[in-house]
């Protein structure tokens, strides 16, 4: 695992290629103040003392859903949808690619 003190810009620009986009040096610079600033953060966080504490499945007392109830209707058929789709292939909805699996 690489420590965010590891990180060199030549490691950003090429995470960043993998990830098919652009970064300039200068946000690479950015970049490894904030990485620097998180690891002295979680430094402080990581210096609490949590021996005593009881871990919570959710920090507050009161759970509220305000989620819709779910209605059961009449779906769609795959024709129908697959005739609106913009493109089709062997009956399924054709996207662009979005993972470069080249490496």
């Amino acid at each position: 695992m690489v420590k965010a003190t590891d990180l060199t810009t030549e490691m950003i620009h090429n995470l960043a290629q993998e990830l098919m986009f652009e970064i300039s040096d200068e946000q690479c610079a950015n970049l490894l103040l904030e990485f620097k600033a998180i690891k002295e953060q979680m430094k402080i966080v990581t210096e609490i003392d949590t021996g005593n504490i009881e871990p919570l499945d959710y920090p507050l007392s009161i759970v509220n859903s305000y989620l819709r109830p779910d209605i059961v209707g009449i779906p769609l058929a795959s024709k129908a949808v697959l005739a609106i789709a913009p493109q089709v292939s062997n009956d399924y909805i054709a996207i662009n690619q979005v993972i470069n699996y080249e490496n």
